[in-house]
């Protein structure tokens, strides 16, 4: 049961950081996309 417990806490982690990974990624393109829907 521990074992499984580590499993599933290493896959939360792995996928909060790919998450977050997304989010940096998304909020530049976000900035340049901004100005250019002002037109």
């Amino acid at each position: 049961m521990g074992e499984a417990a580590e499993q599933a806490r290493d896959c939360d982690f792995h996928v909060t950081t790919t998450r977050k990974q997304l989010i940096m990624a998304a909020l530049p393109l976000q900035d340049h996309w901004l100005p250019l829907s002002n037109l």
